[in-house]
Parts: C-alpha cells; sequence; structure tokens
C-alpha cells in the first residue's frame, strides 16, 4: 500500500518542535486553569460553611469576603495569560498543519518566533512523537479527502479529550460536595 503524501513531512525535526511546543503551550494552559478551578471549586463550598460556622464572627466574614474578592480580581487578570498559552498552542499546531499539508499561510493571528518554538519544545517531557497522523491512510486516496480525515480525526481525538476532563472535574465536584 503506498503511503499517503505527509508521512515523511509529518516527521521532519521542525515539525515534531511544533508538536512538542504544542503539547506544552496546551498543558501550561489546563493545568494553571484547573488550579484556579480546583480553588475556586473548593472555596465555593467552603465558604458557605464558613458563614454558618462562624456567624458571630463579623471580622472573619469581611476577611472571607477580601480573600474571594483578591482571587476573583487575580483570576481575571491571569485569564487572558490562560487563553495566552491555547491560543499558542493552537497557533503552533496549525503552523504544524500548512507545513505537513503544503496548505498556503493566510493570515495568522500572531507571528511564531523560532526561538520561543525552541523553548517551549525543550520543555516537552511525554513520548517521542513520530507519525502524528496516521501513515495507515492510503496514499491513493485524494490529497484533499486525506486532509479531511486527518482533522476528522484531530476533531474526535480532541472531543474525546474534553469529555474526560469533563469527567474528572465532575468527579472533584462530586467528591468536594461529599466531603462537606
Amino acid at each position: 500500500m503506498a503511503l499517503p503524501f505527509y508521512s515523511e513531512t509529518q516527521n521532519l525535526p521542525e515539525n515534531i518542535e511544533l508538536l512538542k511546543a504544542s503539547n506544552v503551550a496546551y498543558n501550561n494552559a489546563k493545568s494553571n486553569e484547573f488550579k484556579f478551578s480546583y480553588v475556586f471549586l473548593s472555596l465555593s463550598i467552603l465558604y458557605p460553611i464558613a458563614y454558618i460556622l462562624l456567624k458571630d464572627y463579623e471580622t472573619i466574614k469581611h476577611g472571607l469576603f477580601a480573600v474571594s474578592l483578591c482571587l476573583t480580581v487575580l483570576y481575571q487578570l491571569f485569564s487572558n495569560w490562560f487563553k495566552g498559552n491555547t491560543t499558542m498552542g493552537a497557533l503552533l499546531k496549525e503552523e504544524f498543519d500548512l507545513n505537513v499539508f503544503g496548505l498556503p499561510r493566510k493570515f495568522m493571528l500572531a507571528e511564531l518566533e523560532p526561538v520561543d518554538v525552541g523553548r517551549m519544545a525543550d520543555r516537552y517531557k511525554g513520548n517521542e512523537i513520530k507519525d502524528w497522523y496516521s501513515t495507515k491512510i492510503s496514499g491513493t486516496i485524494l490529497k484533499n479527502t486525506t486532509i479531511a480525515i486527518c482533522q476528522r480525526v484531530n476533531c474526535k481525538w480532541d472531543a474525546d479529550l474534553r469529555k474526560e476532563f469533563n469527567k474528572l472535574l465532575i468527579t472533584f465536584v462530586i467528591s468536594l460536595i461529599s466531603l462537606s
């Protein structure tokens, strides 16, 4: 069976570096977002309990309110940073796809700096990346159809990942509720 047209291009060192950097950017964004979510979910359960238990301690209640306000402001200040890492991950993955599939560059929201890509790729700690897109797709299929198949697989993978994250989040919330 003939290999798909992208089988060699996807494993070029510069393309593997883009995938590694993309992975690091996405992981940073999700990790920090999860930490903030953990803190806010915990507080949303603990604060009402504290208010009930501390009904006669107005000073402590005001202190809790101040902490909540500060955390909310901090979250708002850092939310663009989270989105920035997610955006960077998407840009890196888009650059990979453009390179691998030989697609023209039209408009990019931001330019990728090779130094930043290299720095992020160096922080990659996962398994070796090889054959991001399956090489089991027949090389006789039309190029546009092959690209559509690969992108469909990407969407399915992303949807499955989001489902797993949602399950984890729901489990965490149920655990917090059952502990309180």
